[in-house]
């Protein structure tokens, strides 16, 4: 009985140790590259993996991903998306610059969004929800 107790104990631990060694940290932050500010709101896309992560207020980011290559997309409104491929073996930090985009169309993409739409129809999921008119 102790026996078997003891193996099972030593192939939890091995399964855990095989598993964290396999991971590593994909982080850094998000720069203006004409003004050096951190930006907040970032979207950070791993395309195979399809899923990511946004940056903080302070710019910064991270997400744990397994050994291997990836191809990382980073995007925000206003900005020119950049695309990377990334070969992680090992921890990862990166500095990332955006460049603002020069069509002012896409910078202000989203406002204008928000005040052309005069229904006031909010899209949630599949559930469409209407909000009350401020004054």
């Amino acid at each position: 009985m102790k026996r078997t107790q003891i193996l099972i104990v030593v192939l939890i631990f091995s399964v855990f140790n095989a598993l964290g060694q396999d991971l590593v940290n994909f982080s850094g932050v998000i720069k203006d590259a004409q003004t050096g500010n951190p930006l907040e709101g970032i979207n950070i896309f791993i395309t195979e993996k399809n899923t990511g992560t946004i940056s903080t207020d302070t710019g910064e980011f991270f997400v744990f991903l397994a050994s291997g290559v990836y191809n990382v997309s980073i995007s925000a409104n206003g900005y020119k998306t950049e695309k990377m491929t990334l070969d992680l073996r090992e921890d990862n930090y990166s500095e990332i610059l955006l460049v603002p985009s020069t069509d002012p169309r896409k910078k202000n993409d989203l406002l204008t969004k928000a005040k052309s739409n005069h229904s006031n129809e909010v899209l949630i999921g599949k559930q469409k929800l209407k909000t009350v008119k401020s004054s």
